[in-house]
């Protein structure tokens, strides 16, 4: 028996039924962005499967297949992806030395939270402070967020991106790209992923709460939205 493939307009509608259901059910975060991408990815590798079969019985692959939609997209994709990876590259960032006293607070906040990760201090004035993936997880903040916020207030930023880490937060947000990428044509993606991205805060936010003062964290965040909006 032969199977039919998805089609792209099937594939499309599957996504938005799929990501509907996912916004109803909101405990669903973090299954939904990659149910709403699966068809898509299911019409990309079922087409993609279509084109090798079709190079192997002609021995190449007709132009007018290469110019279909999901061909071009795949392809433009890979150019950005590797124009991405050079502009980062080229640009780069410049880091200074933390002081002593930085870094003993930073292996405070990792001891507590339970997991290892390196201290990056990015030479930018406005306020910075995220997590990065990497072999050793970065935990990179900026000058500029230093010079705003007072050592309680640094540890409770350290324990909410060491809370991240341990969360397992970094390839979550990784796989929910992907899915955003994957379903492009799909609206309801970006609320998927906004609502995903939510929730990981969320949870960073309540286990860094747990681990200090609820208010002191409450006063950084609010200091670096204020000078981020200054």
């Amino acid at each position: 028996m032969e199977v039919r493939l998805l089609r792209l307009g099937e594939a499309i509608l599957l996504s938005l039924a799929l990501s509907l259901l996912s916004l109803v059910f909101k405990r669903a975060w973090k299954v939904g962005p990659v149910l709403g991408a699966a068809p898509m990815l299911g019409y990309m590798l079922g087409y993609a499967n279509f084109l090798f079969e079709v190079w192997k019985r002609l021995g190449r692959i007709p132009l007018h297949f290469l110019v279909e939609p999901v061909t071009l997209f795949v392809l433009s994709l890979g150019i950005f992806v590797m124009m991405r990876a050079v502009y980062v590259w080229v640009k780069g960032e410049s880091y200074v030395e933390p002081d002593p006293w930085l870094q003993k607070l930073f292996q405070e906040a990792m001891e507590q939270v339970g997991v290892k990760a390196r201290l990056r201090i990015v030479d930018r004035g406005d306020p910075v402070v995220y997590a990065r993936a990497s072999v050793i997880p970065n935990v990179v903040i900026s000058v500029g967020s230093l010079e705003c916020l007072g050592s309680d207030e640094l540890r409770a930023v350290f324990l909410h991106e060491l809370s991240h880490i341990r969360l397992g937060h970094m390839g979550l947000k990784l796989l929910y790209y992907c899915t955003l990428v994957l379903g492009f044509l799909n609206p309801l993606q970006v609320k998927l992923y906004r609502r995903a991205l939510r929730e990981m805060e969320r949870e960073a936010d309540q286990l860094a709460a747990e681990l200090t003062n609820g208010n002191t964290l409450a006063s950084a965040l609010t200091k670096l939205a204020e000078s981020l909006n200054y």
